[in-house]
């Protein structure tokens, strides 16, 4: 019975935070399903984290109407809040415990490694578009960013080829 108990205890002694990158893309929800189905345990402590884009106009922005920004950027606001009461809803069916936050930013990789440094978060998962070497290059990509960047490991989702 004292060596069941020790297990219980070690088990218990450390709680797993993990990160999960959340948006509207297919990769993100893959990639949430992916943690909930094969990683997720009682006791886990799940963050789901996403980045609201500002609103942006090229060129000179003392040229952009008040009114159209404070539009846009409440459209951004308004489709957080919709990703966010989302997620809610697929933490609570699923029983899994846990914070929804968010960052506004343009740089959504450097908001996610500090996220986790801040939270002290042991496991990131990211979901990827699967882009080739070259868009990867001229676009960027956040996974790539997080995956050399971040203090704990990452798990990477690639997308299923079709």
């Amino acid at each position: 019975m004292a060596t069941s108990a020790v297990a219980t205890a070690a088990a218990d002694s450390h709680k797993m935070k993990v990160l999960i990158c959340i948006d509207e893309s297919q990769w993100a929800a893959a990639a949430f399903e992916f943690y909930c189905n094969s990683l997720h345990k009682d006791g886990h402590e799940v963050v789901c984290f996403h980045c609201i884009h500002p609103p942006f106009y090229p060129g000179d922005a003392s040229n952009v109407n008040p009114h159209v920004y404070q539009l846009a950027a409440k459209e951004a606001i308004t489709k957080a809040e919709e990703l966010e009461k989302k997620y809610a809803q697929k933490m609570k069916e699923k029983k899994m415990p846990g914070t929804i936050t968010a960052r506004l930013t343009n740089e959504p990789g450097y908001e996610i490694v500090k996220k986790a440094e801040a939270d002290k978060i042991d496991l990131i998962i990211i979901g990827t578009r699967g882009l080739g070497t070259l868009k990867r290059t001229l676009l960027g990509s956040v996974s790539h960013y997080v995956l050399h960047h971040a203090h704990c490991p990452v798990l990477v989702c690639n997308h299923k080829h079709e």
